[in-house]
């Protein structure tokens, strides 16, 4: 299978991004007690790097939100609450048709030498 059309990952045999992130869906939960917690990190990240068809409101969020978490300025219960306010009910966080940002990384080596 070829790479990625958005992360650039090389994809093992017949199985694509989106078949390993439902994977990894169902092993976190098999296992909630282990994996509540970052369910948030997992889906996110797995947006943000795979963002074809998603607001760019939605990316920005789900930016804001890994970074947050990662530098300890949220804890699970505050991104639980901003994700209800953000993405709760009607919000749409998808835009039919919607390419990444023209800026948007589309391959991990890209990204890894831009950010150095």
């Amino acid at each position: 299978m070829p790479n990625c059309l958005d992360c650039g990952a090389d994809n093992p045999a017949d199985e694509s991004c989106q078949d390993c992130f439902h994977a990894l869906l169902a092993y976190e939960a098999e296992r909630p007690e282990a994996f509540r917690a970052v369910h948030h990190l997992t889906v996110s990240c797995f947006y943000l790097q795979h963002p074809r068809g998603y607001a760019a409101a939605t990316l920005r969020a789900w930016r804001e939100l890994v970074a947050d978490a990662l530098d300890a300025r949220v804890n699970v219960a505050q991104i639980r609450a901003r994700n209800e306010r953000e993405f709760g009910g009607a919000t749409k966080v998808r835009e039919a048709g919607n390419d990444a940002p023209a800026n948007w990384p589309r391959a991990v080596r890209a990204a890894l030498d831009a950010s150095q």
